[in-house]
């Protein structure tokens, strides 16, 4: 069977001839190709090491960087063309579910490579020189029956790797298969293989599961809910546990509405709001406190930044649904600047459909006429309070800037520097305290 492969492939491929060796692609590109699908990555694979790459390559216009010394990795490079490189090797494990082998073996046999792959139509080879696919497991069967399936067996794939698990989901999600049922009976049962995998590993994972269905277009089978049915969700975001006392993730699915409804650059954003509101209907506490609790960086692959952003998002969302009219509304889209953009696709739905055009129309209103929605867009600034009020103490400047914006929403005509400073004049000689 021939591939379509690109140039830089073919010379790569000639430069291993010449030295007697033969160069495999290796994995996904031959997954995808035999489906029919545009492979988005190549990886290669022979027998040779980093030192004998290094002189296959030597006097080429291919540059080679070392990813892993120690599993034999790298990157080999030319103008916009990239593929990892891998030597064949075989490798054993700690007991549990770590991620990263413990022995690393260089090997010649390529069916020995072959046996440290995680599913059968993972586990496929290109022989580029003689242009067949070398298939040990049987995947190009599994490839037609449109399954993941694990090679050899469940048990021996799982307990090599747990986050193998999470990556039977996203393969599953991306190509629209099914799951063996062995396959996926074994990987439930040894769900407790992710607490050994790092939180970053398992949170990287776990977005690449939410995002899987926009890989290839595929939108019928969702990873989420193989999660919840696997029981996952607690290994990715440990302080779940505390909420799920009596089973509340089990009727998760049929909450998650903002998810199912979302496009792909906010798919954690509406997971992390349907999963907090589910649960605080149960709990009866504010889901803004759930996601504080929920998204530590402690325990889990979420960055402070991403947690305030979503937290803050969360409260605007709680926010919106109480407000009663168009200068609340105003006074809210300044409080809740830098999370508008998100909150507005949350919103514009069906099922939030006055919330979403009450914000709308203040939102336009506000950009029509030029009022601010945020301190950079005020007429004045910190430094033009001190010239015009020198015994001001450094510490009122902040207070005395958010009046000026909640000032500027009583009259479109509001934001100039005269108006705005005989505001705070007349609001100093109020009060004494300022």
């Amino acid at each position: 069977m021939k591939f379509k492969i690109s140039n830089q492939i073919i010379e790569l491929n000639n430069l291993f001839k010449a030295r007697g060796a033969k160069l495999f692609i290796v994995g996904g590109f031959v997954r995808d190709s035999l489906l029919g699908l545009t492979p988005t990555d190549i990886d290669l694979a022979s027998n040779l090491t980093e030192e004998q790459i290094f002189s296959v390559l030597q006097n080429s216009h291919f540059k080679y960087s070392l990813g892993s010394k120690k599993l034999g990795t790298a990157i080999i490079s030319k103008d916009d063309f990239k593929c990892e490189y891998t030597t064949f090797r075989a490798e054993s494990y700690k007991k549990g579910g770590f991620h990263t082998p413990e022995k690393v073996c260089f090997v010649n046999d390529i069916k020995l490579d072959a046996k440290r792959r995680d599913f059968t139509i993972n586990s496929l080879y290109y022989d580029i020189e003689n242009q067949e696919v070398m298939d040990f497991f049987n995947g190009e069967k599994d490839l037609k029956k449109k399954q993941v399936k694990a090679i050899i067996s469940p048990k021996y794939v799982f307990a090599s790797d747990g986050l193998r698990i999470l990556r039977m989901v996203r393969l599953a999600s991306e190509l629209d298969f099914k799951i063996d049922k062995s396959t996926y009976k074994t990987a439930k049962k040894m769900i407790g293989q992710l607490k050994d995998v790092t939180k970053d590993r398992l949170f990287k994972e776990f977005q690449l599961i939410l995002n899987a269905g926009s890989k290839y277009n595929f939108k019928e089978v969702d990873g989420l809910n193989y999660l919840i049915k696997l029981g996952a969700l607690p290994y990715i975001f440990p302080n779940l546990s505390q909420y799920d006392a009596n089973g509340h993730l089990k009727a998760l699915r049929a909450s998650l509405y903002h998810y199912n409804n979302s496009n792909k650059d906010l798919k954690f954003e509406a997971f992390t709001i349907d999963l907090c509101l589910h649960i605080a209907k149960i709990e009866q506490i504010k889901s803004s406190i759930i996601a504080t609790t929920i998204l530590t960086n402690e325990n889990t692959g979420v960055s402070i930044k991403q947690k305030h952003f979503i937290v803050n998002l969360i409260k605007a969302y709680e926010q919106s649904f109480k407000l009663k009219d168009d200068l609340v509304a105003k006074k809210f889209l300044q409080d809740h600047n830098e999370v508008l953009n998100s909150l507005f696709k949350l919103l514009n739905n069906d099922n939030n459909k006055n919330v979403y055009q009450l914000l709308e129309h203040n939102y336009q209103f506000m950009k029509v006429h030029k009022m601010p929605f945020n301190l950079k867009e005020l007429a004045i600034n910190g430094t033009v309070l001190k010239e015009e009020f020198k015994a001001l103490q450094s510490n009122l400047i902040g207070k005395l800037l958010n009046k000026s914006l909640k000032f500027c929403l009583l009259d479109a005509n509001n934001n100039t520097k005269t108006k705005i400073l005989n505001f705070l004049k007349e609001e100093i000689q109020k009060d004494e305290r300022i």
